[in-house]
């Protein structure tokens, strides 16, 4: 099914919350508005993480370790189908000091309390 702009509109924003709020500005209060109540991620060389309390500890550790300063996401395909998505696309994080990293990443969109969050998120980075 192509996606209505309208949807199309709502998946960038919560991206762009992803990438300027959570990331550009380290404000991990915004997984709440970024992620819904009982999401997963699968992150490389880690357990499962569920819910928003251990996502956001997930992205702090991140933060931390790896130096994360920013992040571009660009969606290479979008699938909807009633009130869920499927996303594949590709990110560049900025790594400060550190440089930069790629990923390709999947991610399970789901409408909660009428916003497009990330249900389930999976990457790798190369």
């Amino acid at each position: 099914m192509v996606p209505s702009d309208d949807v199309l509109r709502a998946v960038q924003e919560t991206s762009r919350r992803f990438c300027l709020g959570v990331v550009g500005q380290g404000n991990l209060d915004g997984i709440n508005r970024v992620y819904t109540a009982d999401a997963q991620i699968l992150p490389r060389r880690a357990s499962l993480m569920n819910g928003r309390e251990a996502i956001r500890g997930f992205w702090q550790a991140g933060f931390t370790a790896l130096g994360i300063k920013g992040a571009k996401l660009a969606t290479l395909n979008i699938e909807i189908t009633g009130n869920t998505a499927v996303e594949v696309g590709e990110a560049e994080l900025n790594l400060g000091e550190n440089g930069s990293a790629t990923a390709k990443y999947v991610v399970h969109w789901k409408q909660e309390d009428g916003q497009w969050l990330w249900d389930k998120d999976i990457w790798n980075i190369s």
